[in-house]
């Protein structure tokens, strides 16, 4: 109820960084609650670290209207984004607006890799965490 709250209020529009790093919200009610963002604002930052987010979840969450203004985000550690998660973010389109994308821990594997490298749309980023995810020289 809080984050639905803060979404909906006149604070939320003007934030440009939202942390939500390790928080014991289930996934599907954090998306839903960012959902009920009436004004999106201009969020330029979000880090969603250690979030238990599944790539079904995420995909939701790339839909968002709040996410056409975020230039980083910050995945890290959300072992459940896996390969479906990445090619959910490059089918998002959101991937072409970021400077920053951290996936340190999401296990794409070599078909997440793949999909991000093959997007083209990484042009814009200037710093891509892919750190702890086991990938081999194939990926």
């Amino acid at each position: 109820d809080g984050l639905g709250t803060l979404a909906g209020s006149d604070l939320f529009p003007r934030l440009r960084a939202l942390v939500l790093t390790n928080n014991a919200l289930p996934p599907a009610l954090l998306v839903d609650a960012l959902a009920a963002a009436e004004r999106p604002g201009e969020l330029r930052r979000l880090t969603l670290a250690l979030a238990d987010l599944p790539a079904a979840d995420a995909a939701h969450l790339f839909a968002l209207p709040l996410m056409r203004t975020v230039e980083r985000l910050d995945l890290r550690e959300n072992k459940g984004l896996g390969p479906a998660g990445a090619e959910a973010l490059v089918e998002s389109g959101l991937v072409r607006r970021l400077e920053v994308l951290a996936l340190a821990g999401t296990l794409p594997g070599v078909p997440g890799v793949k999909a991000l490298a093959a997007t083209g749309g990484l042009a814009g980023v200037r710093w891509l965490d892919l750190s702890d995810n086991r990938l081999g020289p194939v990926a």
